[in-house]
């Protein structure tokens, strides 16, 4: 599941969790179209994220999505 889909599924959109994440949608959009990858300390930012709109979600399970997205776009 790319980290795209990980939103849709979980019912938020890109806007949601950068508000969330406070910061930009550009960032949460480049991460899901794997044009960049997020550091360690972002990818805690996004669980933290999913966390303030009420959604439990490993860190695992976001990591994992991150790098299917990288691979899935990877030329």
């Amino acid at each position: 599941m790319t980290f795209q889909e990980l939103l849709i599924f979980n019912g938020i959109t890109q806007t949601q969790l950068a508000k969330a994440m406070g910061c930009g949608k550009n960032s949460v959009n480049a991460w899901c179209t794997g044009k960049t990858f997020p550091n360690p300390p972002s990818v805690d930012k996004i669980v933290e994220g999913f966390a303030v709109l009420g959604i439990n979600i490993d860190r695992d399970k976001v990591f994992q999505s991150l790098l299917w997205t990288k691979r899935a776009t990877k030329k």
